[in-house]
C-alpha cells in the first residue's frame, strides 16, 4: 500500500501501478494510517520493518513529524541498533552496523545483487522540485520503486547475511 497526499479517500486500488493499493489524505491522516499499518501484529509480535537508511532518515523524520502534528507513534522505529529483529535497516546490515566506512546507495547495492534499479524519471534530489510542481503521483511511483527494490534486496540477503546479526535468525 502506498500513502500519498491528496483528497481524502478510502483505501482503493491504484490504477497507475498494478497490484498496488493507495490511501490519500493530508499529512496528519497519512501519518495516522502509517502508524496503524506498522502496529499490526504478526505471529509472535510486531512484524519486522525493513528499510534502507530507515534508521538514519525515515524513522527519525516520521517520529518527529508525528510529534509535531500530535500523532502518537504506535511503535519505536529505532529499537536496538545492533538487532535486526524489529527493524532491519539494510544500509546498516551492508555496512556491518557501521563497521565499514563505505556507505553506498540502494541503487549501488541493487546493481551488485542484479536487482533492477529503482531509479526512474526522478531521484531523491528532485523530490522537492517535483512536489512543488504538484506531481505527487510521480513521487509515489518513485517511492514504490524504492520499496520494491528494498524488498528484493532483503530477500537476497535474508538467508545469507541476516543470520550473522542479532535477531536475524
Amino acid at each position: 500500500m502506498i500513502l500519498l497526499e491528496g483528497r481524502s479517500e478510502e483505501t482503493k486500488t491504484w490504477e497507475k501501478v498494478p497490484n498496488t493499493k493507495i490511501f490519500r489524505g493530508d499529512e496528519r491522516a497519512i501519518l495516522e494510517k502509517f502508524w496503524e499499518l506498522v502496529a499490526r501484529k504478526a505471529a509472535g509480535g510486531l512484524p519486522r520493518l525493513v528499510t534502507f537508511n530507515g534508521r538514519g532518515y525515515d524513522g527519525p523524520v516520521l517520529t518527529i513529524r508525528s510529534a509535531q502534528l500530535a500523532v502518537k507513534p504506535s511503535r519505536n522505529l529505532l529499537p536496538n541498533r545492533y538487532s535486526v529483529a524489529e527493524h532491519c535497516d539494510l544500509m546498516e546490515v551492508l555496512t556491518f552496523m557501521g563497521a565499514t566506512r563505505d556507505r553506498y546507495s540502494l541503487e549501488y547495492w541493487c546493481r551488485r545483487f542484479d536487482i533492477e534499479s529503482p531509479k526512474g524519471s526522478i531521484d531523491g534530489s528532485q523530490v522537492a522540485r517535483v512536489y512543488r510542481a504538484g506531481r505527487i503521483d510521480d513521487i509515489g511511483e518513485y517511492c514504490l520503486r524504492d520499496v520494491r527494490a528494498t524488498a528484493q534486496l532483503y530477500s537476497r540477503i535474508a538467508p545469507t547475511m541476516l543470520p550473522l546479526f542479532q535477531g536475524g535468525a
